[in-house]
């Protein structure tokens, strides 16, 4: 991930369930377009299930929209 420009902002791992054999890793990136990422991953044998390039811009409006309120409240 990191050799195709990224930085890894977070990860989260699920145990497999009755329903699955895999674990399944959430990583959250510092990019917004993380095609290389996803392309690098295939490429190495990983099954990317969801990609999402606005969790990123929902996660920083939906902090800079907390911090407003805060400084209001002030």
């Amino acid at each position: 991930i990191e050799a195709e420009g990224a930085k890894i902002l977070g990860v989260a791992v699920e145990s497999p369930d009755s329903n699955h054999q895999a674990f399944e890793v959430s990583v959250k990136l510092n990019l917004k377009d993380i095609s290389r990422v996803t392309a690098a991953l295939k490429r190495y044998g990983y099954s990317v299930v969801t990609e999402s390039e606005s969790t990123v811009l929902e996660n920083d409006l939906e902090h800079r929209a907390d911090e407003l309120l805060k400084y209001i409240d002030m």
